[in-house]
């Protein structure tokens, strides 16, 4: 076997060192390409998630946009507290286009999720105008029923007709 000088050891111990630290340095470079990839893989899937809810979002306002007319006239079909004086109004001005007396006597607004909203009313006048109110109030946009309805003839004249009736309102929202 030969005999290796100092030299020559020193070169391979030089050597061995370097091959530790450049294995070192690959080991460090290849976990941080790894780590690299990963973050770069999680942005990836993020962003890809991000336009696709951007995409959602868009075709959203677009629907928004698109059927807001129908929405509002949705809205406009539901009665609530604030648009409750908005049927009395109607009601009177259906009782003026009938040609009959409209006085309303009382309102409940339901308190529990079970109870209905409804409006007890008054009219008086013709035959004929009573049922043309009738008429005009089952084209009206609100859902309800006349309930608990009452004719009476008022005086000597046959003509002359006093109605006591009850409108339960089925599309009332809190």
């Amino acid at each position: 076997m030969r005999k290796l000088n100092g030299k020559t050891l020193w070169v391979v111990i030089a050597g061995i060192f370097m091959l530790g630290i450049i294995s070192s340095a690959v080991w460090f470079l290849n976990s941080e390409i790894n780590e690299t990839s990963r973050v770069i893989s999680e942005a990836s899937i993020s962003l890809a998630m991000l336009r696709e809810k951007e995409r959602e979002f868009e075709e959203s306002s677009a629907n928004l946009k698109k059927f807001s007319l129908e929405i509002a006239n949705l809205n406009k079909a539901f009665l609530s507290e604030e648009t409750f004086v908005d049927l009395l109004r109607l009601f009177e001005d259906l009782a003026r286009s009938a040609g009959v007396k409209f006085k309303a006597q009382s309102a409940k607004v339901p308190t529990a999720s079970d109870d209905k909203a409804s409006l007890s009313f008054e009219l008086e006048g013709e035959k004929e105008s009573l049922v043309r109110f009738f008429i005009l109030l089952d084209r009206m946009p609100y859902s309800g029923i006349a309930d608990n309805i009452n004719w009476s003839q008022q005086g000597k004249e046959p003509d002359n007709i006093k109605v006591n009736a009850n409108y339960i309102i089925f599309n009332y929202v809190k």
